[in-house]
């Protein structure tokens, strides 16, 4: 209880002995001195993560082991974090309290306004959109942290997420999320115009531009235009010549990410993906769905 109270007295009794830090509570002040030694002795023994706290380290190791501690007590969801679990419970208490000012959408979490919001000041800046994250090695921008990560993996080619059922591998765990649809079947996405349901995200945003009709990126040296911001950078490569996604086992590079993901089924014989009507097998799931449509014209 005093350790509460002085949440709203603002005592801080336990000082740093390196700094001016003040802290309520002695875990506090013990966890503050981590900024001044400067230290991750906490090191993991599957691969390089360091960590300084015991707590982080817990946490990461979950990314290995797969545990799911965190449980909803209203559904089935399961999540390794904390915050992923409350940021679901938003869906059950329906509690959007946030609102945008610039149009009809609410959140229930700032952090979720806050990326809404982007789509309102991209449009503002021309559709350049406000980009803060920046790629260390490399002139890639992003408008998220999440996809600023996702990019990264085409640097590293970490990729410690598998699939139990095949040999796919992810360098992002929302990857391995939205590949096992590829399994279960499940198209969580609906669009509300019709009775199109997708496995994914971003199919859903261009099934919709065929209600709408709507393109309001325009390339300024020809006359395409898209209905997506990528789409059109996809498109400019074909003026500028820019190739940035390299094979890492050969001098091979690609405009696109899905150049290099069927270039590098090349080189590996895996191929998980094989179609119900035939014998035929790929390594790609978008070459299958390409192959199917044998089939179904």
């Amino acid at each position: 209880m005093r350790r509460h109270m002085r949440l709203h007295t603002g005592e801080r009794v336990y000082l740093c002995d390196q700094g001016d830090y003040g802290a309520g509570g002695l875990g506090e002040a013990t966890g503050g001195k981590v900024v001044h030694v400067d230290d991750k002795p906490l090191s993991c023994d599957q691969c390089d993560y360091r960590a300084s706290h015991l707590s982080h380290m817990a946490r990461h190791k979950r990314v290995h082991s797969g545990e799911k501690p965190f449980l909803c007590d209203r559904c089935n969801y399961q999540t390794s974090q904390l915050s992923n679990l409350k940021r679901h419970k938003v869906v059950h208490t329906c509690e959007k309290l946030l609102s945008c000012d610039q149009c009809d959408y609410r959140a229930g979490r700032s952090s979720e306004l806050t990326k809404h919001m982007r789509i309102h000041t991209g449009h503002k800046k021309v559709h350049t959109s406000e980009k803060p994250f920046l790629c260390d090695q490399c002139d890639y921008r992003a408008s998220q942290s999440g996809s600023l990560a996702r990019h990264k993996v085409v640097h590293t080619g970490d990729r410690p997420f598998l699939c139990d059922q095949c040999d796919y591998r992810a360098g992002q765990s929302s990857d391995l999320t939205r590949h096992k649809r590829v399994h279960t079947g499940e198209k969580p996405f609906l669009c509300d115009e019709c009775d199109y349901r997708s496995s994914q995200l971003g199919d859903l945003t261009r099934h919709k531009a065929t209600h709408t009709g709507d393109k309001p990126f325009a390339c300024g040296r020809c006359r395409y235009a898209a209905s997506r911001l990528s789409d059109l950078k996809k498109h400019e490569r074909t003026h500028t010549g820019e190739r940035p996604y390299a094979c890492d086992e050969c001098d091979y590079r690609a405009c696109q990410a899905g150049d290099l993901a069927r270039h590098r089924a090349t080189h590996t014989p895996d191929r998980p993906f094989s179609c119900d009507q035939c014998d035929y097998t790929t390594g790609l799931l978008s070459t299958l769905k390409k192959h199917t449509r044998v089939h179904t014209n």
